[in-house]
């Protein structure tokens, strides 16, 4: 008897294991063949089908989420502005907010599913903002009406999925996924960088300005810390987003020792400060801050640089050089800045002696610089040395056989020569 209800079980296994593998089948089957169809947007049909056929795969209800979140940003650009008892508010198109509360039921399904990525929490966390913005536009609606924005029309239809909506604690839940996404993922300049953004879009939307005395409540200083606290990490695992990240505090502050706060102590990180505030006419009420930071740093070479290019963009040519001049006593072997010195020599005061002179000390530390190369030869053809810009574009030529420009100028040079 029991080897008969052993054999059973194993049979009722083995057909419950053949079904599934079925059902899975077929749902990938289906799955795919949405995608085929339009690889951007699968069909909401396509979807659910293939949910119903496998609901425990999390990337298929991912799917979903990812496709609710884009019909509900069609539907919000289908909304209208209105005028309320006296106010113009924002009325989102009906079926907003069905589509928003979708995507989160399928975007936590899908952490259900599958809690150890860190994409997943990264989505669900950002859709909370977005359900932050409906938050305070259906609170601009109440109020509008002259309602509290708790207790709706019990009439409106909306009414429970409007007030679920007031009660949710969004900030929180955002955090603690991102919190999550990050534990799985450290390393990612992409999650720390979202989260950064994230913080600045709640502080835009909750109209926080940091000349304002709500900037010391709770709320504010958390979202602003936390801001600054993932922005900074973001830049060192990824240098290239502090002029992102600088955009977006400057909305808030365009003062020097304040907007330093978001950059991580890397090499760069001031002379890229400084620069953004000289593109962004901001420079002129920060430069004393500036100078006062630079005599207290023991590494100086950001500022010289920044400072530098500060006196250039303002024509101040003879300062500009002298003080790329003094960062060279600190640091002779940067050819870069030789380089730069000798452009801004040439081009600016035109004195060519010097122009040349930086721009062969350049070539001496990094003889393989093609770039340097070129534009040293360019120089020397302007000033009609044509036998050494010849030369020079030889030996470009020699390092890169296939540089156009090179034989470009070397043609021009050798027909000016000809004809000298």
């Amino acid at each position: 008897m029991r080897k008969y209800i052993t054999f059973i079980l194993i049979f009722l296994i083995l057909i419950w294991w053949a079904t599934s593998a079925v059902s899975q089948w077929k749902a990938h089957a289906l799955f795919n063949q949405g995608q085929s169809l339009n690889p951007n947007k699968p069909s909401l049909n396509h979807l659910t089908q293939t949910i119903a056929l496998d609901p425990g795969n999390a990337q298929y209800h991912y799917q979903l989420a990812e496709l609710y979140t884009r019909m509900m940003q069609e539907s919000w650009k289908k909304g209208k502005w209105r005028l309320e008892n006296g106010k113009w508010v924002f009325d989102p198109a009906p079926q907003t907010l069905d589509y928003a509360l979708n995507a989160l039921d399928s975007y936590r399904k899908t952490i259900d599913l599958n809690p150890t990525s860190s994409q997943y929490h990264l989505s669900l966390a950002w859709h909370y903002g977005a359900l932050t913005q409906l938050s305070i536009v259906n609170r601009q609606l109440s109020m509008a009406n002259g309602q509290d924005s708790r207790t709706l029309r019990p009439n409106d239809a909306t009414t429970p999925k409007r007030s679920a909506l007031c009660a949710l604690p969004y900030a929180s839940l955002a955090m603690s996924h991102f919190d999550a996404a990050i534990s799985l993922a450290p390393t990612s300049s992409y999650a720390h960088r979202l989260y950064g953004l994230w913080a600045f879009n709640q502080l835009t939307a909750n109209s926080y300005q940091l000349s304002n005395d709500s900037l010391l409540s709770a709320p504010c200083s958390m979202l602003l810390a936390v801001a600054l606290q993932e922005y900074r990490r973001a830049i060192e695992l990824e240098p290239s987003l502090a002029r992102e990240a600088l955009e977006g505090y400057f909305k808030f502050t365009q003062d020097y020792d304040q907007l330093k706060q978001i950059l991580p102590q890397i090499p760069d990180a001031i002379y890229n400060l400084a620069i953004f505030l000289q593109d962004h006419n901001a420079w002129d009420q920060n430069k004393e801050s500036f100078r006062k930071n630079m005599e207290l740093a023991e590494d100086k070479s950001g500022y010289y640089k920044a400072l530098a290019r500060g006196y250039y963009n303002c024509k101040d040519y003879q300062r500009a050089i002298s003080t790329l001049q003094e960062y060279l006593k600190i640091d002779p072997n940067d050819a870069d800045i030789h380089f730069t010195l000798a452009d801004w020599a040439f081009y600016g005061p035109r004195d060519r002696d010097l122009a040349f002179k930086e721009a062969q000390i350049a070539l001496k530390l990094d003889p393989k610089n093609t770039f340097y190369r070129y534009w040293y030869c360019r120089w020397l053809g302007y000033t009609r040395n044509y036998e050494n810009a010849i030369a020079e574009c030889e030996k470009i030529l020699q390092l890169d056989p296939g540089n156009k420009k090179a034989k470009e100028w070397l043609e021009e040079c050798r027909k000016a020569q000809r004809t000298q």
